[in-house]
């Protein structure tokens, strides 16, 4: 047998085609519906029933035939640990439209990314194995370089492949469909040698260039951190020293530039201090010295002003340093020595809020120190290596890591009186995204993308064309192009470069005798100009220490030249995947490189989602690298979210205890209530996240979804429904209720489509929800208790159980891609078939539609809820029938049915519509109880008594009882309610209230 649920009559035809002799009865038998069902158990069913019959697999070629394509991008999911609930809810929103497309007919590639290169992998390796340093990963196997980078490398790989093996079965566990035996991996060969053919085609453009720059660095890591990398929440609160130190102004007898500085360890490398020429400065005697600061600063400080200049007047006066004679700092600064300078505000702007006003420069230290001392053409003061160690010229200080011991230099001071005043400042300070150490600032040489270098060819700078890019994007929610732009805008050149081994092998072979550096765009390029170390080479990925054998010839000069030893910034890994992973099969040459014919059927991919903060980390690599070789978007819509935070709205981390583990949660509470919880969040926002959160969602709907479903399934077994029994004219026997209920679901059904077509999951959720919740069960289920059961009038049983049985298996597709699990179980009971994840989605059937009834059953619940609250003022329980109810005023005639469900609902007599009423009332209640009505409120409150000792017992609706009471009613009909309602048999009377089962009698 096979049942249809036609589109064309939405719901409530449901056409069964016997094919065989099976019994029709056996074919319809629900599996009964567990009240207490254990959701966690099911969905392990589910998976395990997906597993046994290879559902992903027929999911994923569902349709390979189909003319239409759905191109989804996947940002990758670094390989380095295990998914956190924050990835939770970005993976769900990915499952849902690929599933939303794939029952819409779509063909697709579903393939999933890992990112697998970079520092991250890197610091997590050297905890494994219990290394602080460079120098350490250099040395795993004694005095031999090359072969502890093999070791290291190789277990890196080993880590990433260890973790992209568990975060797939954790996303298999979040119910995600995806082609996981034909995922991209970011350190793949190909993806690396297509970032290799980007980087040659921006050196073709002249954008490529080495420079030398001050630069964050993290001491542990020893490497430089990008402004990519700099984030916000990277930045932590931390107490440090701060110091007012004099110096002392040459010719001038006791007067003193009083500076301020958070950062001790940059003193010895001090050449300059700035002023502001426009602002006021004063001179303060203490002890007999005279110590300039600016007006602000004196006034803050609580000191007393001697006399007020400008600053201007202290430009160009020389001063003298407490570290001028370390031979580092003497060599340095030659016959220059100090002096005031003038600030640009454009690049040094000088706080009135801290400080002196008077700011101690070290170019060698910092980056706006560095840029003005690059304009002011001042020397530049190297005082640190790469794990902030003093360098050598420096006495005493040589050797000892400036960062950690800043007490080397307080203490130096106070010996040589040199220390006007320090205390402690609580300070926002930047930490190494990785490794969370603090940054210091180093001169070093990287390598950059000029991002305002004219293209040759057409003029455009670098910046205006990735502007261009962004321009012609989708973006979701608007303000997330906004904060694209304004990155853009204030973007530096793009650091690429960085002194580490695990990642991108920069392409670039340098030559140390003329200059030039040459790029290598390619494999094939690579072998064709290899003049050495390709034998070495050969069988491995293009990573260190293999890849640095390879020596090629300068085309300048002709002098064999080596690879710088630099690997690549990260996000160039992932950036390049529009480009790299375009391929039938992963890992192959991209087509790109090819012929572009696979890559020009999927490109621009339709839809990318991450997190807000990808802006200036994925978004913008995608962005750049895609204005770069194509100058086209590298995805037509981008979708943003926020972050996951606790239930209180904090950030979650373990150091709080309130962090919640994804394991823990698929445990605990399963996936399709977070899944819910997720997708009915708003992304502009963040989610707030928590087992209460998550309980809510089960309690406010997923319990009152599994309700509605076990109330058919108990009703339609114990009426032996199947469809065989629908009549062909059902449409004409439709009641009031059905077709009202069929006409919001095909709204429902409508609104679904057409939010999930623009990417607004949330709305379409609450429109599942609230006819779930208040239409399916508060309104059409409750008022329809009375059409099945035992004493129920057959034929309408029958209408009721074919529209409930219709909404319920439309409500399983539309929840599909939101619930995967709860769905597949309620389908697969329903239908009979093999799942609900190959079905099509629901269109909707527009001829269900009754926009007037909607509305008049809108007038009728608002009339209900206005009845109630009378009742409630007037203390009347709705057991206690009343004669009337009065309506009109606000509200039009309504029809006899619905008049009718208002009577019933209000549980009153009569229903009257007077339109010329004058009451200040737009419904009244006839609240006067007659002895007859009194008489039948108690033999209802009688029939609840019973049918709660049933339930105390256990009783089954089939169940025929005995019942005992106090006291009969007289009126014989009241008794034939009253035995009616409660399945009984007999009701006799007794000294107490009790029923006894008859069944076997």
């Amino acid at each position: 047998m096979y049942i249809l649920v036609l589109e064309t009559d939405l719901i409530s035809i449901i056409v069964c085609f016997l094919i065989n002799t099976y019994n029709l009865a056996q074919v319809m038998k629900f599996n009964p519906v567990d009240p207490k069902r254990d959701f966690v158990a099911l969905e392990k069913e589910v998976l395990e029933y997906w597993q046994k019959e290879g559902i992903v697999e027929k999911y994923l070629h569902k349709n390979d035939s189909s003319e239409k394509k759905f191109s989804f991008l996947d940002g990758p999911k670094t390989a380095n640990n295990p998914l956190g609930v924050h990835h939770a809810w970005g993976r769900t929103y990915k499952d849902l439209w690929q599933r939303f497309y794939n029952m819409k007919g779509y063909k697709q590639r579903f393939q999933n990314g890992y990112d697998e290169q970079g520092l991250w992998v890197e610091v997590e390796v050297e905890k494994t194995l219990g290394l602080k340093s460079k120098k350490d990963i250099e040395n795993i196997v004694p005095g031999d370089k090359v072969a502890s980078l093999e070791k290291f490398i190789t277990l890196c790989k080993e880590r990433i492949a260890k973790y992209g093996d568990v975060i797939t079965n954790q996303s298999q566990r979040l119910g995600q469909f995806m082609d996981w035996d034909n995922s991209y991996h970011t350190s793949s060969s190909q993806n690396n040698y297509m970032i290799w053919h980007f980087l040659k085609n921006v050196h073709q453009r002249g954008w490529l260039y080495k420079g030398f720059d001050s630069v964050p660095w993290c001491p542990r890591c020893g490497t430089a951190i990008s402004q990519h990398e700099m984030q916000t929440e990277d930045y932590k609160e931390v107490t440090h020293k701060s110091l007012y130190v004099p110096y002392l102004i040459e010719g001038e007898k006791d007067s003193y530039l009083l500076i301020w500085t958070t950062t001790p360890w940059t003193l010895p490398a001090n050449v300059a201090v700035v002023v502001d020429g426009e602002k006021d400065y004063v001179a303060v005697k203490d002890n007999g010295k005279l110590y300039f600061l600016s007006k602000t600063a004196c006034e803050r400080m609580g000191l007393k002003a001697d006399c007020t200049i400008k600053g201007q007047e202290l430009v160009g006066k020389k001063y003298s340093s407490p570290f001028d004679h370390l031979p580092r700092i003497q060599k340095a600064l030659g016959d220059t020595g100090h002096q005031v300078v003038a600030t640009d505000s454009l690049i040094l702007p000088i706080s009135d809020e801290e400080g002196t006003g008077l700011v101690h420069i070290a170019p060698g230290a910092g980056t706006e120190d560095f840029q003005l001392g690059k304009k002011l053409k001042l020397p530049i003061i190297e005082v640190i290596d790469e794990e902030a160690v003093y360098l050598d010229g420096m006495d005493q200080f040589s050797g000892k890591n400036a960062k950690n011991y800043p007490e080397l230099v307080i203490d130096y001071l106070k010996e040589k009186g040199s220390l006007f005043h320090q205390e402690n400042i609580s300070h926002r300070y930047p930490g190494c995204w990785r490794c969370h150490s603090d940054l210091v600032w180093r001169v070093v040489n990287e390598w950059y993308i000029s991002v305002d270098t004219p293209d040759p060819k057409d003029g455009e700078t670098f910046r205006q064309k990735m502007i261009k890019v962004v321009k012609q994007m989708t973006w979701q929610p608007d303000f997330v192009e906004k904060r694209e732009l304004a990155w853009l805008e204030n973007l530096h050149d793009w650091m690429i470069s960085k002194k580490r081994y695990w990642g991108l092998a920069i392409p670039i072979w340098e030559c140390r005798k003329c200059g030039n550096f040459e790029v290598i765009g390619g494999e094939a390029e690579l072998k064709e100009k290899a003049i050495e170390g390709l034998s070495q080479f050969e069988g491995h990925s293009p990573h260190r220490p293999w890849i640095d054998h390879i020596k090629v010839k300068c085309s300048k000069c002709g002098e064999v030249i080596q690879r710088v030893f630099d690997v690549g910034n990260v996000w160039l890994d992932a950036g390049i995947v529009p480009y790299s992973t375009l391929t039938p099969v992963a890992g192959e040459v991209p087509s790109y490189i090819t012929d572009k014919k696979y890559w020009s059927e999927w490109f621009p991919p339709d839809f990318a989602i991450e997190m807000y903060e990808q802006t200036r980390l994925w978004f913008y690599a995608m962005i750049a690298m895609s204005a770069a070789l194509e100058e086209k978007p590298p995805v037509q819509r981008i979708f943003g979210h926020g972050r996951v935070v606790d239930e209180k709205g904090e950030e979650m981390h373990n150091s709080k205890g309130n962090a919640i583990i994804l394991d823990e949660v698929f445990e605990k509470v399963g996936t399709d209530a977070m899944r819910w919880l997720f997708m009915s969040a708003n992304p502009s926002s963040d989610v707030r996240f928590g087992y209460n959160l998550i309980d809510d969602v089960r309690k406010k709907f997923t319990l009152i979804l599994w309700n509605s479903y076990k109330y058919f399934v108990d009703y339609a077994t114990l009426a032996s429904w199947s469809c065989e029994l629908i009549p062909p004219d059902i449409r004409e026997k439709l009641t009031v209720l059905d077709r009202w209920v069929l006409s919001r679901l095909t709204e429902v059904v409508l609104v679904v489509n057409e939010k999930l077509e623009k990417y607004d999951s949330a709305s379409a959720a609450r429109a599942i929800e609230e006819f779930v919740v208040n239409d399916l069960s508060t309104w059409y289920i409750r008022r329809s208790r009375g059409r099945v059961g035992p004493i129920a009038d057959k034929d309408d049983e029958g209408i009721f159980l074919s529209t409930t049985y219709g909404v319920l298996v439309t409500l399983t597709k539309l929840l599909a891609p939101y619930m995967p699990f709860i769905s597949e179980s309620m389908f697969r009971n329903l239908i009979g078939e093999e799942s609900v994840h190959l079905q099509d989605f629901p269109l909707g059937d527009k001829s269900l539609l009754d926009q007037k009834l909607v509305d008049d059953m809108k007038v009728v619940r608002e009339i209900v809820e206005k009845g109630h609250a009378l009742r409630k003022e007037a203390n009347i329980k709705l057991r206690q029938p009343l004669s009337k109810l009065n309506y009109g005023s606000e509200f039009s005639k309504l029809s006899p049915e619905l008049e009718q469900i208002l009577a019933d609902e209000l549980n009153v007599k009569s229903v009257e519509f007077n339109s010329l009423t004058k009451n200040s009332q737009s419904i009244t209640l006839d609240i006067n109880i007659t002895p007859q009505l009194q008489t039948e409120g108690e033999a209802r409150e009688l029939i609840r008594q019973i049918q709660q000792l049933r339930k105390d017992q256990g009783l089954t609706l089939t169940d025929q009882v005995r019942v005992t009471v106090v006291h009969k009613p007289d009126d014989q009909e009241l008794e034939r309610l009253i035995l009616k309602q409660t399945n009984a048999t007999v009701l006799t009377e007794g000294l107490e209230l009790k029923v006894e089962v008859v069944n076997n009698e």
